[in-house]
C-alpha cells in the first residue's frame, strides 16, 4: 500500500501579471512552478500551460477535475 508521501506532490506556484506595451491592453498572466522534490523550476507563458503541467505531474485527469467527480 502506498504511503501519503508516495501519493503527494509539493510545488511552489507563483503567478503574476505582466503589463503589456499597448495602451489599454490586458496584462498577460505568467507563472512558474518549483518542484520541491526535484528542485526544478519551470516557467509558463499561460495559466493553462501551468495547469497542464501540474495535471501531468500529479497524474490527474481532466475528468477528475470536474466538479462532483470522484
Amino acid at each position: 500500500m502506498e504511503t501519503l508521501d508516495e501519493r503527494s506532490y509539493t510545488f511552489v506556484v507563483r503567478i503574476w501579471a505582466e503589463p503589456r506595451d499597448l495602451v489599454g491592453a490586458v496584462p498577460a498572466w505568467r507563472g512558474s512552478v518549483d518542484d520541491i522534490q526535484t528542485g526544478a523550476r519551470l516557467y509558463f507563458g499561460t495559466l493553462g500551460e501551468l495547469s497542464d503541467y501540474l495535471r501531468r505531474q500529479s497524474g490527474m485527469t481532466a475528468i477528475a477535475l470536474l466538479p462532483g467527480a470522484r
